[in-house]
């Protein structure tokens, strides 16, 4: 009875450490390394960055100011001049352009006439008010014939008063010496002085001074610029022309 005991004892000794021994196999069979886990969308989406640079704006097409001709007196880069708030430029801006803009034309009922290769068109009148006016023509640089309303201006000529049509690039209070120090020497300076009745039987002398800024013409022989008259001190005409 005694042997069986002891039997039945290592027996028990024997179960025990094989479930010891399987339980530490057990642990010796699962991965050394950290399985991989699909990570959560919170975790492993990268959120859209947003643009760093500022998309290209569409571009205005508001009326130009006065700030957009050019800050030289004389600039052959940009033969400007603004009509109502718009900037028209010789040898680029065309009737048509004018016209669509509602720039007040005295007639443009000749508009759409042929104008022949290398000549400028008669003169067109813009309103400025009752009494004044500016004087624009344009040129057909081409080969081929052309309606005038397809072609450049080319000449711009007025007679300068204060107005809230017509602006230039030069104020229109501007003194000769204020044109010389920002523009520098004129090309040629034209002075006439003349005697003239004041219709009371008095005698005064007008001066008249006529500076001239001027390039070869890129067109034709010859040449063209900017020309800026004074009446005893007063700006009085201004001109220019692309030819």
């Amino acid at each position: 009875m005694k042997k069986k005991f002891s039997t039945v004892i290592t027996l028990l000794a024997l179960s025990l450490m094989t479930l010891t021994a399987c339980s530490v196999n057990t642990n010796k069979e699962q991965p050394t390394t950290v399985p991989t886990v699909v990570p959560t969308t919170e975790t492993t989406v990268t959120p859209t960055e947003e643009p760093t640079s500022t998309p290209t704006a569409t571009p205005s097409v508001a009326p130009q100011t006065s700030e957009s001709l050019s800050d030289k007196y004389v600039d052959f880069d940009d033969m400007s001049i603004l009509v109502n708030g718009i900037k028209y430029t010789l040898n680029v801006s065309t009737l048509q352009d004018m016209i669509d803009n509602g720039v007040p034309f005295v007639d443009t009922s000749n508009a759409n006439n042929n104008i022949r290769p290398n000549y400028e068109s008669e003169t067109f009148e813009i309103k400025v008010d009752d009494e004044h006016l500016v004087y624009v023509s344009f040129s057909n640089f081409t080969d081929e014939n052309k309606t005038i309303n397809e072609c450049p201006l080319s000449y711009v000529k007025f007679d300068v008063v204060d107005n809230d049509v017509v602006k230039l690039s030069c104020p229109l209070d501007l003194k000769e010496e204020d044109l010389v120090m920002q523009a520098g020497e004129p090309t040629n300076v034209d002075y006439n002085d003349e005697v003239m009745d004041d219709g009371a039987g008095n005698d005064y002398v007008e001066k008249t001074n006529t500076y001239s800024y001027t390039q070869l013409s890129e067109k034709y022989l010859g040449d063209h610029g900017y020309y800026f008259v004074f009446k005893n001190g007063e700006l009085y005409n201004y001109t220019i022309t692309y030819r």
